[in-house]
């Protein structure tokens, strides 16, 4: 959803890098939420992850984290800015496996 969205903005006003950074910084906190390490991360919660310290201000942050799908992400609000961020990272490459198994 992040990429539809983001990709929606960026046509209607043209490629803008410093747009682009912060949008991958997003991006980078939902690697954070707890896929990597099999296990849910406060980092992201309390916004003190790497990629969360490059974009100050994300507050009322929820992690979505699952063990079994490894469906991880969050969903915080940005009053600064006035924006609500919703991102998820990828799946690895066992969950892809395993949904083409199905």
């Amino acid at each position: 959803m992040l990429v539809a969205l983001s990709l929606s903005v960026m046509a209607q006003s043209g490629y803008n890098e410093t747009e682009a950074k912060r949008y991958a910084d997003y991006t980078g906190a939902a690697y954070c939420t707890g896929g990597l390490t099999n296990r849910p991360s406060s980092s992201v919660i309390d916004w003190t992850c790497n990629a969360c310290k490059k974009q100050p201000g994300m507050t009322n942050v929820t992690v979505v984290w699952n063990s079994s799908t490894n469906a991880n992400g969050f969903v915080g609000y940005n009053a600064a800015g006035n924006f609500i961020m919703i991102s998820f990272s990828g799946t690895g490459a066992s969950a892809s496996v395993s949904v083409l198994a199905q």
